[in-house]
């Protein structure tokens, strides 16, 4: 089973962190709930992919991140790290929105952190929060589409676009 690190991850003490979602019946995710303590360790084996922000940072881009679920872990460890490792000069140049998707608030992960992220990035970082089955007043409604993209993100044509979350939304 692969995971995606969540956090920055830390100089100082070489940790990291994953997310991990309970699911009914998930092997290995109920066994994590139920064994893993703090404090434990675990043998992690290899590291694949480069879904990385250097492209953005490098070029000052425009950047939107579409998220969904559990995808917003990946995102989630970009943007801790930007915004705690980053020299502000490099902030500064980035304009960052976020689209993320869940079924209801309750399961929207990582939702206070980004609202932090959100008052203390100096207009460089948008969240656009999105629930699928209710409607909450400060929360667009709706399964993320093509209308709804070009709506709350008018300059979609000058963002590079990164998109994660279940294989059905991926599509």
């Amino acid at each position: 089973r692969t995971w995606t690190i969540s956090s920055a991850g830390s100089k100082s003490d070489y940790s990291i962190a994953i997310t991990v979602k309970k699911k009914t019946g998930g092997l290995v995710s109920n066994w994590l709930f139920d064994n893993f303590k703090l404090g434990s360790s675990i043998k992690l084996t290899g590291i694949g992919g480069d879904f990385t922000l250097k492209s953005v940072l490098d070029k000052n881009q425009k950047l939107l991140m579409i998220a969904a679920g559990t995808g917003i872990t990946p995102f989630m460890s970009m943007l801790q790290g930007l915004y705690t490792q980053q020299p502000t000069h490099d902030i500064n140049n980035l304009d960052i929105v976020l689209l993320y998707s869940n079924k209801t608030i309750v399961d929207s992960i990582f939702l206070t952190k980004l609202m932090t992220l959100t008052s203390e990035s100096n207009g460089h970082f948008k969240l656009l929060g999105v629930t699928t089955r209710e409607d909450v007043d400060w929360l667009l409604h709706g399964r993320i589409n093509k209308n709804m993209i070009i709506e709350h993100v008018p300059d979609l044509l000058d963002r590079r676009v990164a998109l994660c979350g279940p294989e059905e939304f991926m599509k």
